[in-house]
């Protein structure tokens, strides 16, 4: 929090309010994140926020990083400037359990790539790429129209392995993502971007009859924004 505010809020501020009494950060302190927080918790979190924003000066800085002043995160704008992802580095996985196969070895250097280079194609297009902030569910990559429509992208690296499962994950992210958003955004579109063509052309069927528009590289055409 010392990025955000001029001092952090102290541990004591959270565990002299009894809602916060009950939260698994304050009964589990050694378990793995992410932390749930109930309703009644965050908004405990985003007062105390509030108040230190205000007394170090910092609140638009705050509330640019997606920490409203009240209400939910409906007013908060989707997204921030999209940042490049590394393409040689995997990130570390803080949770137990089967990895990600796109946070592994070479799915990892796959995915990556697919991901920042269909950022720069949303660019040339005159598109506005953007990465989640804090508010947001973590979905790849996302793009806003000059209309202000959103379009949220789920990225998949596929093998001849793990087709079928890789394609099951993405679909169902997305939709989550986009179920997400749409109170945040008049209306969101949902693209599923996949390393190849599948060897299974089932899949488009499937992904057209979820709203889900499923391409690749060489096949930009196939996403209403990306057409030439």
């Amino acid at each position: 929090m010392d990025c955000w505010l001029g001092a952090p809020i102290p541990r004591q501020s959270f565990l002299d309010d009894p809602a916060v009494a009950g939260a698994s950060i304050v009964t589990q302190p050694f378990a793995g994140n992410p932390h749930r927080l109930s309703e009644e918790q965050w908004n405990v979190v985003r007062r105390l926020f509030q108040e230190a924003a205000e007394t170090s000066g910092a609140q638009g800085q705050i509330q640019a990083l997606g920490v409203a002043p009240s209400g939910g995160s409906a007013g908060v704008p989707v997204g921030g400037a999209y940042r490049t992802v590394g393409e040689s580095t995997p990130p570390v996985i803080a949770r137990r359990g089967v990895p990600d196969p796109d946070l592994v070895g070479r799915n990892f250097a796959v995915h990556s790539r697919l991901q920042n280079v269909l950022a720069r194609a949303v660019v040339e297009r005159g598109l506005e790429a953007l990465s989640p902030g804090p508010a947001d569910p973590e979905f790849d990559l996302a793009w806003r129209a000059r209309d202000g429509e959103l379009t949220v992208c789920e990225v998949k690296s596929l093998t001849s392995a793990n087709e079928s499962s890789q394609l099951r994950l993405g679909l169902g992210q997305v939709l989550d993502y986009q179920d997400q958003l749409l109170e945040r955004a008049k209306t969101v579109r949902a693209v599923l971007w996949v390393e190849r063509e599948p060897a299974e052309l089932r899949w488009l069927g499937i992904c057209r009859r979820a709203g889900v528009e499923l391409a690749w590289p060489g096949g930009e055409d196939r996403v209403r924004d990306l057409a030439c």
